[in-house]
């Protein structure tokens, strides 16, 4: 997902869940999908809130090279009925983002393909890359991680 700020600088924040996370309006013409905890910086809600209100995203089907592609304009509600339909791991999101759309259309595969994203032999062994706690451990210099990746892992399964 990609949203502009009123200084025009761009975020971009992945989202995901289970499959039929996002639902689609009666009309075909709007989506909505949870806004959900993650690292707590509120990028999204901050440009929907002073920007523009464009929203930009990509959805990624495992297995499928294809990507759609929805662009429209986003406003945000805490309707406790919408916000109960999107009862997850058994948390109610924050918000949901009700996106207008005005452009849906599917993307042509080839970056995927010659990425081989969804090709297991083109995996990197974990092992091979730093975390992303000590990527940000080392760029501000904090020393030696105060947990492992495990437990960072772990942490995370009981707060999605």
């Amino acid at each position: 997902m990609s949203s502009a700020g009123p200084d025009g600088a761009i975020d971009v924040s992945p989202r995901g869940g289970e499959p039929g996370f996002v639902h689609v309006g009666e009309g075909g013409r709007e989506v909505f999908l949870p806004d959900r905890r993650g690292n707590n910086r509120l990028d999204v809600i901050r440009n929907l809130l002073a920007g523009s209100g464009g929203i930009g995203m990509m959805f990624m089907i495992p297995g499928f090279d294809d990507v759609y592609r929805v662009n429209g304009k986003v406003t945000a509600t805490d309707d406790p009925a919408l916000l109960e339909s999107f009862v997850e791991f058994g948390k109610r999101p924050s918000l949901v983002l009700r996106v207008a759309v005005t452009e849906a259309f599917l993307h042509c595969p080839k970056a995927i393909m010659r990425g081989r994203l969804w090709d297991p032999e083109a995996r990197v062994p974990r092992d091979r890359l730093p975390t992303g706690a000590e990527m940000i451990y080392d760029q501000l210099k904090l020393g030696e991680l105060p947990v492992t990746n495990e437990q960072i892992i772990d942490s995370y399964k009981t707060q999605l």
